[in-house]
Formats: structure tokens, sequence, C-alpha cells
């Protein structure tokens, strides 16, 4: 009850503009606060505003946050129909970035249904993008799904390739940054494990 009264106030007090952009980040909320039902009634809803905007750039988020959640869900054919609408849109906006993250999660579909190597493909083109915008968190994570699928495939040898630009971009950050430490010393235990 007290969402709908907030989503009822919101709708009366803002531009239609803004409330796909607002329903997104209560998603988001919803996600951290672990109710995953709201946040897709909320991406849901953002995505129909985006729609009924035509705005393109509204729309990507939502689809990609509806793809992620039908991805938790273990519904791997929805959240690739997701994530390939919000790819096509990012692509039509020319946004560089959001065409890794799809790249990327395109990957994990394709690396949870057993297609190691079109997952590897997806990867790496994604790495090439975001070295291209150069974004040193999200080239992390890039590295560090490369790592896993060469891992799954048995290539323990790129697996150390990807580890050492992983070293390398967490030396380049002079070890400041917590995350990219973190990960750098998780790509090294995976790999001594495998």
């Amino acid at each position: 009850a007290t969402t709908e009264i907030y989503t009822l106030s919101l709708h009366d007090a803002l531009p239609i503009s803004l409330l796909g952009a607002i329903y997104n980040n209560m998603g988001h909320v919803c996600i951290q606060l672990g109710d995953a039902e709201q946040a897709f009634k909320s991406y849901e809803i953002s995505l129909k505003i985006a729609n009924e905007l035509n705005n393109n750039y509204q729309r990507y988020y939502p689809l990609s946050n509806l793809g992620i959640y039908y991805y938790n869900h273990g519904d791997m054919k929805k959240s690739y129909e997701y994530h390939k609408q919000a790819l096509e849109i990012a692509e039509k906006i020319d946004n560089r970035s959001n065409i890794a993250s799809e790249y990327r999660e395109i990957s994990q579909i394709h690396r949870t249904n057993g297609k190691l190597d079109i997952a590897l493909e997806y990867l790496q083109y994604s790495l090439k993008l975001r070295r291209e915008v150069g974004n040193p968190i999200w080239i992390t994570f890039n590295l560090i799904y490369l790592i896993e699928t060469a891992l799954d495939i048995g290539d323990i040898e790129l697996a150390h390739v990807y580890a050492n630009d992983l070293k390398k971009l967490n030396m380049k950050n002079k070890n400041n940054n917590k995350l990219i430490n973190q990960i750098t010393r998780m790509a090294s235990g995976l790999i001594y494990k495998k």
C-alpha cells in the first residue's frame, strides 16, 4: 500500500519524462532491499513509460534490468530476449559502455547454457569495448569473467593471460583500489585451484 501511495504521488508531482528513470531507480532500490518482485514491477513500469515516450535512452535500462531479473530466476530464454533488445537499443544510440554490458550479460547466458566458446567470444568483444571506454572497474569485471570462462573451458594459459592483464591493471591503479586488488587476488586463487 505504501508503494502504491508513493507511486500515485510521483505521478501527480513529476513530468512523465522523469518517471521512467525514477521507476528504474526504484527497481534498483528494491533489489538492494531484497524485493525482486517489486523491482520487476518497477522495471516493467519504467519500460512502459519509455515505450510510450519512444525514448531509447530510457528504454535501455529497464530492458537490461529485466534481462538480469530473468537470468536470476533461471529463465535464460527470456533473459536473452531482453538483453538482445537492450543490445539493439545500445547500438542504436551508440553507447559503447552499454553495448559492452550487454555482451557481458549475453556471455553469461551462453556460459550458463554450456556454450563456453560463444560466451568467451562475447566477453572478448566486451573487454575490447571496455578498454576503449577506459573504466578500470568494468575492465576488472570483464577480466574476471574471462578468467572464469577460460578455466571452464580448461584453457589455463588463456586464464593466465587475462590474470596478467588484471595484475597490470591493479599495479596501474597502484593497488589503491580495494575492489580491483581483491578481484586480482581472487583470480590467482581460481587459477591455483584449477
